[in-house]
């Protein structure tokens, strides 16, 4: 079996893997990536003399998928664990902790969320404990996360807490973002109680957690920052045919496979495909495989971000810094949406002499820095982490990194219609999809997306 995979990212790369790990030889696979590089999203650069991670820094480690495939691949004993794990947010002109007692922001703990949620007023916190004596929300089978956060805890902490934490995941909003998609745990817990409090089926319906052993951090990366996954993934399936700097430019079925042409007018002949570019790439490669695909492929939106690294002395920090980093609410009106204190996070990047800032801008619907050169917005965020922080002096190093059209955004009832789109695209066992467009963002998502596309693919052989 001949495979092309169209998109050289996490998902393509570990489609390869799992596609030589059933067998299939890596002389019968290709990636098409339009890149000069693979592995997408997952870049690590040299930032002075430190690895520090451009798009995601960490996986989650509580399921197997991200886990398993460095196991793999060849590198599971390198897996590293943050120094530290826990934010603040910055919010009325100082920077407070995360409350205890909530998960992803909801309060699950009331009488802990109460004490410690500095950022909510008095009011605020009236008006999340209505959850208690509200009847029960009747909504249908997927909504937006707003529709029952928001409408049970009220505007301050959907917005002081829900927004930049769940919303910050997916650079979305809670009133965009379907909560099948980006919170199905939150959905599930409410929905299968017949309690109308979303805090206490929350707490009903989590996991007992043991306290005779301390919790273990739950992510993970490696002391070469993410890239290592690629690098050791690419190795593991040495022997494939990689075209980088290639853009195709569709694929089209016949009776004996599948056609692959690039814009450069050449034509590659495979058995079956795997798409894992995003989905409005997919838009224009699907031309002549299904309409209705298309159709589905060009209503997911997608944001723009971008990522600022800033380098400071030590001694210029005035402010007390807790924590692996920093939340910024909307309500601040800053051009940056968090900040990540990379140098506190990671141990393999510490220095005595500097802290490094890995900063976040861009969300949906907020596109000013798209309009602003780097250098400004390198001044930009520079002057808001200098008056959260009380830096007094100008970053001695500073790099940006721009990412068009990075992160999709999953409404209500997203999984139907890519359920739909896929039922469309691979109807003639040929031509499959993968990757964040479809199955989620994060890196175990895309490995799982990955797995599930090689898998179909060896199905469809047998």
């Amino acid at each position: 079996m001949t495979v092309a995979i169209i998109g050289g990212g996490l998902a393509g790369v570990a489609t390869a893997a799992y596609l030589v790990e059933g067998g299939v030889s890596p002389s019968e696979i290709a990636i098409f990536e339009r890149d000069a590089r693979l592995g997408g999203k997952v870049e690590t650069a040299f930032f002075g003399d430190r690895p520090v991670d451009l798009g995601p820094d960490a996986f989650l480690t509580r399921t197997q998928d991200a886990i398993g495939f460095a196991e793999m691949v060849g590198i599971g004993d390198r897996l590293i664990r943050p120094s530290v794990f826990s934010a603040s947010i910055y919010a009325k002109g100082r920077l407070h902790k995360v409350p205890s007692g909530i998960m992803l922001g909801v309060p699950v703990n009331f009488k802990e969320f109460f004490s410690s949620a500095s950022m909510i007023s008095l009011a605020g916190k009236l008006r999340a404990a209505a959850d208690f004596v509200l009847p029960k929300s009747q909504l249908g089978e997927d909504y937006t996360v707003s529709e029952l956060v928001g409408k049970r805890f009220g505007r301050e902490v959907e917005e002081m807490l829900v927004e930049p934490m769940l919303g910050g995941i997916n650079a979305g909003s809670t009133k965009d973002l379907g909560i099948e998609a980006v919170a199905p745990m939150i959905k599930n817990a409410y929905k299968k109680s017949p309690g109308r409090s979303l805090t206490k089926n929350l707490v009903s319906a989590s996991p007992k957690s043991s306290t005779a052993t301390p919790a273990q951090v739950p992510f993970g990366s490696f002391s070469n920052g993410l890239s290592e996954l690629i690098d050791a993934t690419i190795k593991y399936v040495d022997g494939i045919s990689i075209y980088e700097g290639v853009t195709v430019a569709e694929v089209t079925e016949d009776p004996n496979g599948v056609r692959v042409q690039t814009t450069d007018g050449t034509t590659y002949n495979f058995d079956k495909v795997v798409l894992a570019s995003p989905a409005f790439s997919a838009h224009q490669i699907l031309q002549n495989i299904s309409s209705e695909a298309r159709r589905g492929l060009s209503s997911i939106d997608f944001a723009s971000v971008g990522v600022v690294l800033l380098r400071y002395r030590k001694d210029s920090i005035r402010a007390q810094m807790n924590g692996s980093g920093v939340l910024v609410p909307m309500s601040n009106n800053f051009l940056m949406t968090a900040t990540t204190y990379a140098s506190r996070k990671w141990g393999h990047i510490s220095s005595d002499e500097y802290e490094i800032f890995k900063v976040s801008v861009g969300r949906f619907r907020d596109t000013r820095f798209l309009q602003m050169n780097d250098e400004q917005i390198v001044e930009k965020v520079s002057r808001e982490i200098e008056e959260i922080l009380k830096i007094d002096s100008s970053p001695d190093l500073t790099l940006l990194k721009r990412w068009d059209k990075a992160l999709p955004q999953f409404r209500p009832y997203h999984r139907e219609m890519v359920a739909s789109i896929r039922g469309a695209v691979e109807a003639n066992q040929r031509v499959a999809l993968a990757g964040a467009s479809y199955d989620g963002v994060g890196i175990p998502s895309c490995i799982a997306s990955a797995r599930s596309a090689a898998q179909r693919l060896l199905d469809w052989t047998k």
